[in-house]
């Protein structure tokens, strides 16, 4: 990854898997949001609070992840 995609530093742990599991669910061809929610659910990646993936918790993530 370059450093232009993501924050500032580096990634942490967690953001870490997050990006190699989204990375997986694209590769498959997986681009909407329903569907990515359901791979990362079925991957078993959850939320940084330890829950499963809804589409208003994914974009919430996204936004703070993305600040």
């Amino acid at each position: 990854m370059e450093q232009w995609q993501a924050g500032n530093g580096d990634a942490t742990p967690y953001e870490a898997a997050l990006g190699n599991a989204l990375e997986q669910i694209f590769d498959a061809g997986i681009y909407d949001l329903p569907g990515i929610v359901k791979g990362l659910n079925r991957m078993g990646v959850m939320t940084p609070d330890g829950q499963a993936w809804t589409e208003a918790g994914y974009a919430g993530v996204m936004e703070k992840l993305g600040r």
